[in-house]
């Protein structure tokens, strides 16, 4: 309910002018409606004369329900992560069309859409997606003068558990190079803006050893590693993460044969830092 002291018209008298009255609510309902307020409308104007009070009741459209449907995979908290429209708030027309671009953004759903019901309660929101195919299979195979023939095999899916994780294996093969590896990453972890990434991976690989322009043997290369990055995305300031990576190498050198090994581990903290104007 808003309050409106000494009304346009006569204050003094405590007459009241409909049509500058008129002007002041249509006024207020524009300036709602201008930041996204748009099923705001006054159901009830009292005037008390005796303290020259004008009383507008406001109908703020308060949002009794939001309603998810065509979410067979998806988990209902990642639609509602990147909904910003909740229950017992007032409707706010901005946050609808941010909160459609949000979920199709995020890559999950082919198509989004708001339908809005009318309630005595008030507005009923109902939500409705349409879920992409998410699993994957891609494989190739070519020829290569040094490495020969290579296949390879990917598989994955985009959708994980229904919790918008991604999990990617890639399968290589070769007769001088195999590589394989498993990745799992997360854009956010649960309701927060906290980021992921996990890649385990191993690799092989036989390089030609060459002396004056004769191949004289062969370097044989073994790498298997583990990287994990953490991290979070700032709106309006970029991303900071950290990454820790750990990897074995084992290199034999078939000409002289010697075997050397080694462990490399590293800690990286990255700041990304988005100084463009917008």
């Amino acid at each position: 309910e808003e309050r409106v002291k000494n009304p346009p018209g006569n204050p003094v008298a405590g007459i009241l002018n409909h049509n500058e009255l008129q002007k002041l609510l249509t006024e207020k309902q524009n300036e709602f409606k201008n930041k996204g307020y748009s099923l705001v409308n006054f159901t009830e104007i009292r005037y008390d004369s005796s303290q020259k009070v004008l009383n507008v009741v406001v109908d703020e459209g308060i949002i009794s329900q939001v309603k998810l449907e065509g979410n067979q995979i998806t988990k209902n908290w990642v639609l509602k992560r990147n909904f910003k429209l909740k229950e017992n708030q007032p409707f706010n027309s901005y946050l609808a069309n941010q909160s459609l671009s949000n979920l199709y953004n995020t890559g999950l759903f082919e198509q989004t859409s708001l339908t809005l019901n009318p309630t005595p309660s008030g507005p009923a929101l109902e939500l409705k997606v349409k879920e992409r195919k998410y699993n994957f299979l891609r494989g190739g195979l070519h020829y290569q003068d040094e490495y020969h023939t290579e296949g390879f095999l990917q598989l994955g899916n985009n959708n994980l558990f229904g919790t918008g994780d991604e999990l990617f294996l890639h399968l290589q093969y070769g007769e001088r190079k195999q590589m394989y590896s498993v990745n799992l990453k997360g854009d956010r972890i649960f309701k927060t803006h906290l980021t992921y990434k996990l890649s385990i991976s191993y690799k092989e690989e036989e390089r030609n050893l060459i002396e004056r322009h004769q191949r004289i043997g062969f370097l044989n290369e073994k790498r298997a590693g583990v990287n994990f990055s953490f991290g979070q995305n700032i709106f309006k300031l970029g991303k900071v993460s950290w990454q820790i990576r750990g990897e074995r190498i084992v290199v034999k050198n078939t000409a002289t044969n010697i075997t050397e090994a080694k462990n490399l581990r590293s800690l990286i903290f990255t700041s990304i830092m988005d100084n463009l104007n917008k």
